[in-house]
């Protein structure tokens, strides 16, 4: 039954971890499409950090692109 066990939950492991997280495919999927057409650059990523976004960096950013449109 562990050999069972072991045949089966093994490939699942190498499948889960290889796949892309949602935002570094949806960041690859938008820089590969130009004018609704969908290219294969091979895009790879050196690094890749995500942040928490706050509402008063957002404010921060708007306020300053207000500025400079003023």
């Amino acid at each position: 039954m562990r050999k069972l066990f072991i045949i089966f939950f093994f490939p699942l492991v190498i499948s889960s971890c290889s796949a892309q997280s949602d935002s570094k495919k949806a960041i690859i999927d938008y820089l590969q499409t130009q004018n609704s057409v969908r290219t294969d650059l091979k895009i790879e990523f050196l690094s890749f950090d995500t942040s928490d976004i706050t509402v008063s960096d957002s404010i921060s950013i708007l306020q300053t692109q207000y500025e400079s449109e003023k």
